[in-house]
């Protein structure tokens, strides 16, 4: 009775709490960015190439542009979130998955602005803007493929065959 009450050998309520929480505060704080900050909270979060704030290479991955962007940005986190959220439950890797997530939150964001800064100020003389979740984004689908190669044994290989002796 108990094991039915389980997912990938994990609590079921304690699964649909995760997966509530993954799939709907992101979005959530992406989406009240976007549709509840006044323009001028929003202006100053994103990273101005020009006169960057260093919290700027963080705040920056959470504003989007219109609607269209945050939309896509939104669907394929959820997409990408749950599936990799799904495949660590299978490999047993739950707690990875949780310390993976916070790092792709706050390390990838910023890795990518500053990649993006110093590309664009060799490139573009001016003074771009940079926002967007896209990185996040890309970072939370290729986590889903890394549990399963971090924890599966290896392929065995046969011994190679020996010829009989002349």
């Amino acid at each position: 009775m108990e094991e039915a009450h389980r997912v990938f050998g994990y609590r079921r309520r304690s699964v649909a709490l995760d997966v509530l929480v993954v799939a709907t505060a992101i979005p959530a704080l992406l989406i009240g960015v976007h549709l509840l900050a006044p323009e001028s909270l929003r202006t100053t979060l994103i990273l101005q190439h020009g006169d960057p704030e260093p919290l700027e290479f963080l705040t920056a991955a959470y504003v989007h542009s219109n609607v269209p962007h945050l939309r896509n940005n939104v669907t394929g986190y959820v997409a990408a979130i749950v599936m990799a959220y799904l495949l660590c439950l299978e490999a047993g890797r739950r707690r990875w998955f949780f310390a993976t997530l916070g790092a792709i939150l706050v390390v990838v964001p910023i890795t990518v602005n500053v990649v993006s800064y110093t590309t664009f100020a060799t490139m573009f003389p001016g003074a771009p803007t940079t926002r967007g979740f896209s990185a996040v984004v890309a970072a939370a689908g290729g986590s889903s493929t890394s549990p399963c190669s971090s924890c599966c044994e290896p392929p065995t290989r046969k011994a190679p065959r020996r010829l009989p002796a002349h």
